[in-house]
Formats: structure tokens, sequence, C-alpha cells
């Protein structure tokens, strides 16, 4: 049986091969197809053809778009999201979470076709869409920065970048452009044509429906995580050109940006975020990744629903065999972990029995007073 670790190592071997095996029954299911599309602008060219087909569309003169009436193919029409799940075998649905937790809100869960199928460890499940940031300039909010209980909206991958998933991407991505550059060459357009048009701004999981993967709730106490997110590198050459248009990721550049990411992000790949099945899940169940992993939280403040989850099996795992310690602080180890609690109440309990200050102080100046009296004393004798 295979650890946590040793999936972990086989899996960044296959990852790709999963995800363009996903990619490329999105493209069969939806080619030609818009992944946006304008719901209000649909339903009044449905009644201009019910009025007249033959006369001008009436949506023209009545109605002004907006970006709130864009929804995603799979939300305008679920049977496209079916005939990509039934050749999967899975899809990924979002709804209330089981966590019983007022912050709790929405939650991922598994919905597979047959519902006597399961998830094995190691399976791609999809992944977690956004704008990628570099190390120099991280995107940290105002209000991130005034309160740091607040939830980080970006999650720090390994090579210490930022995925932003609370961004929106334009659509359609192209693929190549960073995102200041997308909005540079609509204002040149705008400027040569005289026109004043917007770039449409949608959700990454607009692009990809198992691109839901910032959506993962962490586990409550007591349970075990089933997913992680494990930092994927895709190369540019990897997938073709028509399967691109499904992967939600472009890099946000600045000037600095650039230049200090010119060898990283120009070598011909870009970095996102897989989500991997760490153990088995069956139809029906909630998915749980670990928010300590990625930083969700500022390190001054740990929410009371933030507690380190258990791990996957109370029994010694092989990668715990490989380290130099002895078999009594494995097994102690491990039963710690097991049984700890909220990091930050222990620690809170653990200092609530210390002395007061002006206690300490007296009992410090005590033995100080004893110290310098025996000194005296010594020196008298001599």
């Amino acid at each position: 049986m295979l650890d946590t670790q040793e999936h972990w190592e086989i899996n960044k071997a296959n990852t790709l091969e999963q995800l363009f095996n996903i990619l490329n029954v999105i493209h069969k299911k939806c080619r030609n197809k818009d992944l946006v599309i304008n719901k209000r602008y649909e339903e009044l060219s449905a009644a201009t053809d019910i009025i007249d087909p033959n006369k001008f569309p009436i949506f023209s003169l009545i109605e002004r778009m907006s970006d709130n009436d864009y929804v995603s193919l799979w939300e305008y029409k679920p049977e496209y999201l079916e005939n990509i799940a039934k050749e999967i075998g899975f899809q990924l649905e979002v709804k209330q979470s089981k966590v019983e937790h007022h912050e709790a809100g929405d939650g991922v869960f598994l919905k597979c076709t047959n519902p006597d199928q399961k998830i094995l460890p190691g399976s791609l499940l999809g992944i977690v869409p956004g704008v990628l940031y570099s190390s120099y300039e991280p995107p940290i909010e105002d209000r991130q920065r005034e309160d740091p209980r607040v939830e980080k909206n970006y999650l720090t991958l390994y090579d210490t970048t930022y995925l932003k998933y609370s961004d929106k991407l334009p659509y359609p991505i192209k693929f190549g452009y960073s995102l200041t550059e997308c909005y540079e060459n609509n204002e040149k357009l705008n400027a040569l044509r005289g026109e004043n048009l917007s770039i449409i701004e949608v959700p990454g999981e607009y692009f990809n429906p198992y691109a839901v993967g910032h959506k993962i709730n962490h586990p409550p106490p007591d349970t075990s995580l089933n997913t992680l997110l494990l930092d994927i590198v895709i190369p540019y050459s990897f997938f073709p050109e028509y399967l691109l248009s499904y992967l939600p990721y472009v890099r946000f550049s600045s000037e600095k940006d650039a230049g200090l990411l010119k060898e990283y992000y120009h070598n011909n790949c870009f970095h996102g975020l897989a989500i991997i099945a760490v153990d088995e899940i069956y139809d029906g169940d909630e998915l749980y990744c670990d928010y300590f992993d990625h930083q969700r939280y500022s390190m001054n403040f740990t929410p009371d629903w933030l507690v380190r989850p258990p791990p996957l099996s109370p029994y010694l795992t092989k990668y715990e065999y490989e380290n130099n310690f002895s078999f009594l602080a494995k097994v102690i180890d491990s039963y710690l972990v097991s049984r700890q609690g909220d990091v930050y109440n222990q620690f809170l309990k653990k200092t609530s029995h210390d002395p007061d200050s002006q206690k300490l102080l007296r009992k410090t100046t005590a033995i100080q007073d004893r110290i310098q009296a025996k000194k005296n004393k010594e020196k008298a004798t001599n």
C-alpha cells in the first residue's frame, strides 16, 4: 500500500496526462461553442424571433447588456456538463457545505456517473484557476493588510509565486498575453476604432467546469483531508492550441514583473494547481484540503475552525519510517498529531498558567537578593 508521499511523487509524472484527458473530453463535447453566454442577450434574441424574425432585434433599442448577464455554458445548458461527466466518469458539484460552521458557505462535492464508483488516490479531479503573480509583487489587498483575520484570496505556490483565484479572467483568453497586455491592447483597439468596448471578465470556472479547486473547504475537526492541491508546471508545447482555451490561467504582468521573471515565465511554461485525490472518494463525498499548506490565513491569526487535520492513517506510514528518529519518537509524534486540536487555543491554554508580571518580578528579585547575599558572605569570610 502506497502512502501519501509516494502517491504524490508518482502523480507528478502523470498529472499532465490526466489533465490532457479532461481537456480533450471537454473539447470534444463543446467544440465550436461559446464557453461564456450572455443569458439576457439569448432571451431577447429568442423573443425577437417569436415576434418577427425578419425585423431588427428589439434588444438593441431597449436593453443594455451587463456583466452580470454572463453565465457559463455549463450553467446555461447543463446537458453539456452531463455529457462531459458521462465520459470522464464524474463531475465536481458546488453546493452548500456539510461543515457545521457559520463560515463554511459552499463546498465542492464529487458526483459520479455511477453511484457505486469510487475515485482512487492519485486521481486528478480538477484545477484551481486564477491569475499568476510574481513573488516580488504579492497580490495583497488593503483590507488584508489592515486585518489579518481576512482570508487570503490567493494561494502561495512552492516557488513563492502566487495564484490569485479571486481575480476574474478576460474572455476569451489570448494565449501568450498577460493580463495587463490584454487591457493595453483593448485600449489601443478602442482608440483606433473610436469605440469604448470593454473586455468581458468572468470567473475561472466559466472556462472549465472542473476549475473549482478554490472553493474546496478545510476539513472539520477529527476529519482527514481527501485531496491536496499539487503544484504543476505546464509546458506551452504540451497541449495543442485548441485545448488551451479550457485552461483558466493568465499571468499578471507589469514592467517590473516582466523584467524580473523574464527567465522564469518566458521559458515556455507556466504554473498551476491541480486537485489530487489522496484517499478513496465516493459519490456524494465533500472534498477537503489542508488550508495550512498554502497559507490561506496570516500566521498572526488562526480561526476557531482551522484545526490541523488528523493523518489519513492511524498507523505509521512508510514515509515516517524513512527518517532517523527512534521508533518511540515516531509513536509519540503520531499520537500527538492525531490528538492535537486548535493550535492557537493550545497556546492560550499554556500561556494562561503563566504568573503575572508583578509576581514574576518579586520572585526574580528575591532570587537575585539571595545570590547577592551569598556572594557578600563569601567575601566577608575571605
